[in-house]
């Protein structure tokens, strides 16, 4: 780099770690601009400008980079998709014509060849391309289920079914479109009760996705699930599916090419779009995620569960009242909705806005006609609530509701015995069912804390010690695990050491309620007040569920 291109690259390479890809590809283009035939520049703005989705820039980079670097994989495959795109399949096939053998080339090229096959209706090139993704094993569902789809459009159904359950060996049920994709297959043949189990699988690590729930209620509905057979969806579909894997497997840069290359051919497709702002909220991108939540369509299935990401995001941007605010538009516009209520007391109970949260969950509660184990976590954050406003009795029914309809999740059995702990109250069931958490969870500090506090307050203070020290290596700046651990110490005879705990305590940020107990115990040191009896009770009022 010269003196006068390398402040851009700089620049560039700053906004780059901090993930503002598109303001590195204005930097890599004003750097580039000065230092044109510079490889290593061409082939950065090439990454930013991808990552950013400005596919023009990238394009633009591209054919300048293959003047100096004909066989770059990445700009021939680009340049390839974007003929494609503009249905100039000559040059596209020459583009691909020039990739050298490598994983990239093995995958993409075939799955695009398909395309081009079928885009041009050439049999010839396509039973090639056929043949060549059955042989494919870079991420072997994908190119499987393209192969199927390839086959379902010759007619082939036999070919396709072979094809899909070969994916499906491939771990191909892990991922969204697959399952759409064969969901779908299943579907036209008639195989109703095979799709729906083909969706449930999905729904069983992915709960709430809406497209799922969508799918599934087509099925019961009879609707049609129609066979595209637009090539240019058909690869954008492509690169959808690859996007998601990247994504399971953590590589989201990677991941959000692949999407933005789905969404330069196809901005219609909501999935991605919601699959872009995903990415994006996953690498704490907040202010572009919230731009392309905003973009999912109201009459889209996706729209709710973009609306509540979306909130988060705001949230996380520090416009709280904003984030409240489009929840509540969202509410005027689709009446009570759980999910959108849950969203709401989840987001207020976080900002400690207890009254409010509680509010919303009742509101939530009233829209449930049955109580089902789904259900179990809105009566979890209701109790946590009316526990923090001091409303034990209607406290402690959620959560014992909660605790049965879990079936003894972990965070609710710490929770509640914590509160009997810290209340001395039921001391010895509280320890129980503390205990059976941490067994649940043993690398859980906030459990492993609550394990020793029920045995500091039933007056076992060298047991109490053992699992506090071991909660602080697990958790080591949290106040109320460390002020635990400092009043262990205090009844074990170190003083020296507890006041040192406490000080720490401090340092980590406590509520004010407890950093003024904290700093009494700094210069009084704790009352020798004998502990509380594990025969100690108080009224559950109505806890009987």
């Amino acid at each position: 780099l010269d003196n006068s291109s390398s402040g851009s690259f700089l620049a560039a390479y700053q906004a780059s770690l901090n993930k503002d890809y598109a303001n590195a590809g204005r930097y890599y283009d004003a750097a580039r601009r000065v230092n044109p035939g510079d490889l290593e520049i061409l082939r950065e703005t090439i990454r930013a400008h991808l990552v950013a989705g400005n596919m023009v820039s990238a394009g633009e980079a591209a054919e300048v980079l293959l003047t100096r670097e004909s066989d770059n994989r990445r700009a021939l495959i680009l340049l390839a998709v974007a003929s494609f795109k503009s249905k100039e399949y000559g040059k596209a096939r020459d583009f691909l014509d020039r990739l050298k053998p490598g994983p990239m080339s093995a995958l993409l090229g075939p799955n695009i060849r398909l395309w081009l096959a079928i885009a041009q209706n050439n049999a010839d090139a396509r039973a090639d391309a056929l043949k060549k993704l059955e042989r494919t094993s870079a991420i072997g569902f994908i190119s499987h289920m393209q192969a199927a789809q390839g086959f379902e459009i010759d007619g082939d159904i036999k070919q396709a079914n072979r094809l899909y359950k070969m994916a499906v060996n491939g771990a191909g049920l892990n991922n969204l479109f697959f399952t759409l994709a064969y969901g779908g297959f299943l579907h036209r043949q008639g195989q109703l009760a095979q799709a729906e189990k083909v969706y449930t699988f999905y729904q069983s690590t992915h709960p709430r996705h809406p497209t799922i729930g969508a799918a599934k209620q087509a099925l019961k509905d009879g609707d049609a699930a129609p066979l595209n057979h637009d090539s240019v969806i058909g690869m954008a579909g492509l690169f959808a599916t690859i996007g998601e894997a990247m994504k399971v497997e953590g590589r989201h840069e990677l991941a959000l090419v692949y999407t933005n290359l789905a969404h330069y051919l196809d901005a219609s497709d909501m999935r991605v779009v919601y699959q872009i702002a995903e990415l994006l909220d996953k690498q704490d991108i907040w202010s572009e995620a919230e731009n392309w939540y905003a973009r999912i369509a109201r009459d889209d299935t996706l729209f709710i569960e973009a609306q509540v990401r979306r909130a988060d995001v705001l949230d996380n941007l520090g416009r709280t009242q904003a984030a409240i605010g489009g929840l509540l538009d969202v509410l005027d516009l689709e009446g009570e909705n759980l999910p959108v209520l849950v969203a709401m007391g989840d987001l207020l109970r976080v900002h400690k806005r207890f009254q409010e949260a509680e509010a919303a969950y009742d509101r939530a509660i009233a829209t449930i006609d049955k109580d089902t184990k789904g259900s179990w976590h809105i009566y979890f954050a209701r109790g946590i609530c009316r526990e923090r406003l001091e409303d034990w009795q209607r406290a402690e029914s959620d959560l014992q509701k909660a605790r049965k309809l879990s079936g003894g999740d972990p965070h609710v059995l710490n929770y509640l015995g914590y509160s009997w702990i810290d209340q001395g109250v039921n001391l010895q069931e509280g320890l129980d069912i503390i205990t059976q958490a941490v067994k649940k969870n043993p690398s859980n500090g906030s459990f492993v804390d609550s394990l020793g506090w029920a045995h500091y307050r039933l007056g076992n203070y060298a047991q109490a010690l053992a699992y506090l020290e071991r909660a602080s290596t697990l958790v080591p700046r949290d106040a109320i695990v460390t002020n635990h651990l400092g009043d262990a110490m205090w009844r074990l005879g170190r003083k020296i050491e507890a006041r040192y705990q406490w000080r720490k305590a401090l340092a980590f940020g406590p509520e004010e309620k407890d950093r003024i107990k904290i700093e009494a115990k700094l210069v009084k040191g704790l009352k020798p007040v004998p502990p509380l009896k594990s025969g100690n009770k108080i009224s559950r009022g109505d806890a009987e569920i």
